[in-house]
């Protein structure tokens, strides 16, 4: 019987320490706040800044599908600066989602830390560290951008990435249905017996061999 009683007792006692930490669990959870980024010409969301020597953890949803969102640390660069006077501040790129992408860092100060810390469908969990930046004016802000590309622009960037620079023609070849006509062309680039293999070396010495015979 006494083993019993024992039993019981230390059961109620699991059960209310597990009771004890689920609760403080939610509540650690609940107390992140989030943030939303602005629709497109509407006020900018400011964040509140991190203690100095601290961090600030928030979750970010997700930028529109089509628009690019932008986290950013805006420094006055003179007393009583405007948001609608942006040259009056210095800013500092720290993350971006753009077409409902995850975020992720931007190249600048921020680029080396690990801020991003996990993503689900809608929203990603940020960890912003002390901001390199002791101006008590200074703010976290998120900003909306439209953001629209057409076909030829997007087939011309894809080629200024691939090779070693875009023509009308080549362009031109990748036509308007771009999801299609570029895996095609990766595929065709790693064929030699479509794409024939074309060597730097090669292209030097015959462009330095023709500019020697128009010298003579």
């Amino acid at each position: 019987m006494v083993i019993i009683i024992c039993f019981g007792n230390l059961m109620r006692s699991i059960t209310l320490l597990s009771l004890i930490l689920t609760s403080r669990l939610k509540l650690g959870h609940s107390a992140i706040p989030q943030f939303t980024c602005p629709t497109l010409g509407s006020t900018p969301v400011k964040i509140p800044l991190p203690v100095f020597n601290s961090s600030r953890t928030f979750y970010l949803v997700k930028s529109q599908s089509d628009s690019l969102c932008t986290l950013n640390c805006l420094t006055p660069l003179k007393p009583k600066a405007a948001l609608a006077d942006m040259d009056s501040w210095d800013i500092i790129p720290i993350a971006r989602s753009y077409l409902n992408n995850d975020w992720e860092p931007t190249a600048g100060p921020y680029a080396a830390k690990q801020i991003l810390r996990s993503c689900n469908a809608n929203r990603c969990k940020l960890v912003i560290p002390s901001l390199p930046t002791t101006d008590p004016n200074a703010i976290l802000l998120l900003m909306s951008y439209s953001y629209s590309i057409d076909t030829r622009s997007e087939a011309a960037r894809f080629l200024e990435q691939a090779t070693f620079g875009p023509t009308r023609e080549s362009v031109a070849q990748l036509g308007e249905d771009l999801a299609n006509t570029m895996p095609n062309w990766i595929k065709n680039q790693m064929d030699p017996n479509i794409v024939p293999p074309s060597f730097h070396r090669e292209t030097y010495r015959r462009q330095v061999g023709s500019a020697m015979k128009r010298m003579r």
